[in-house]
């Protein structure tokens, strides 16, 4: 009952907005105190019986195989004593060859079985104290050897003139 409505499939955009403003509620448990006959008020019949059921974790929606992911990615967390200096060359390098070995095993499977290549690529660094992670994105190189120069050539590009102590 405490999850935010929009957290549920149907209601995490403008729908949900509207609903959460005209019904005057913000979390699943505020619509579900509300009776059928008052949400019908604001919506019809078939709009209200949906919201009614759905916050009380009731889907009539048949399940579907879940569908292909957008992404392929690899990553690994440094944290602590454990953070990185992105100025350091010789450890960035050895990381990102590792993480980019790892991704073109991932992308060389999902060429095989779903016939695609990527078209970008992109790196994530979060910057210690920072509040959330920086990302950069390129067009993806043509060749899986470029992988991890470009990833290099990211890093560099997010982490800029930061002072080498604040670590990644």
């Amino acid at each position: 009952h405490p999850l935010p409505i929009g957290r549920i499939r149907g209601l995490g955009g403008k729908f949900g907005e509207e609903v959460s403003t005209r019904l005057g509620v913000s979390t699943v448990g505020d619509l579900a105190a509300l009776p059928l006959p008052d949400i019908e008020r604001h919506y019809g019949q078939e709009t209200a019986r949906f919201l009614f059921n759905i916050s009380r974790g009731v889907c009539t929606e048949e399940v579907e195989d879940r569908t292909l992911a957008k992404s392929v990615g690899c990553g690994k967390t440094f944290r602590n004593h454990l953070a990185l200096d992105p100025h350091d060359e010789a450890v960035m390098k050895r990381w990102v060859g590792e993480l980019c070995a790892e991704l073109t095993e991932r992308l060389a499977a999902d060429r095989e079985e779903n016939s695609r290549t990527p078209r970008l690529f992109g790196a994530s660094v979060k910057i210690r104290g920072g509040p959330r992670s920086i990302s950069k994105s390129v067009a993806a190189p043509r060749s899986y050897s470029k992988y991890a120069e470009e990833a290099l050539k990211l890093i560099r590009q997010i982490v800029g003139g930061r002072p080498s102590s604040q670590g990644q």
